[in-house]
């Protein structure tokens, strides 16, 4: 249970240090027996990384027992992957922590909707967007006109499609 803790904050760890996190030797006992798996390592790990997992581990404290069971679940879902598939999670996390907040926004509410969805039409979605990805590398179409068939597939429309000037409202 423990190194599974460890291992998730150490993998999920998302915040940034702007200080120099503590030594070993500077946690409490608490903290010393809950990362007690890090204990011969965490003097090298980074500051950054030492932050980030004590910041994990932290909100995993302010949990309560189906919140830390979904995570657990989560974290061993994560480790049946594949190392290509961590690989491309990892790259995904990246490219959306790099992503502005508006889009991240709306990322989030298609998530949202999307999760609000039955296990049917989810898994209709899952094989259509599959089945457009295979296609894509197929026809490698691309461009306008191919953004334009997926919105319509999907009964969106982008600003341009609607006459609009595309700037952020």
């Amino acid at each position: 249970m423990r190194t599974i803790v460890t291992l998730f904050f150490l993998l999920l760890s998302l915040t940034c240090s702007l200080h120099a996190a503590p030594l070993w030797i500077e946690l409490d006992a608490g903290q010393q027996d809950r990362l007690s798996t890090l204990e011969g390592r965490w003097n090298d790990l980074s500051d950054k990384r030492r932050d980030n997992i004590l910041k994990g581990l932290a909100r995993w404290e302010t949990l309560d027992e189906p919140g830390r069971k979904r995570v657990k679940q989560q974290f061993s879902r994560y480790q049946q992957l594949t190392p290509e598939d961590r690989t491309a999670i990892r790259e995904q996390f990246t490219r959306f922590q790099g992503m502005d907040d508006d889009r991240k926004r709306r990322l989030r509410e298609l998530y949202k909707k999307y999760k609000g969805k039955s296990d049917e039409e989810r898994e209709q979605l899952r094989k259509r967007f599959k089945d457009r990805k295979d296609n894509k590398g197929k026809n490698n179409r691309g461009g306008e006109d191919s953004k334009r068939d997926d919105r319509q597939r999907s009964g969106g429309a982008s600003n341009s499609d609607r006459g609009g000037d595309n700037k952020k409202r």
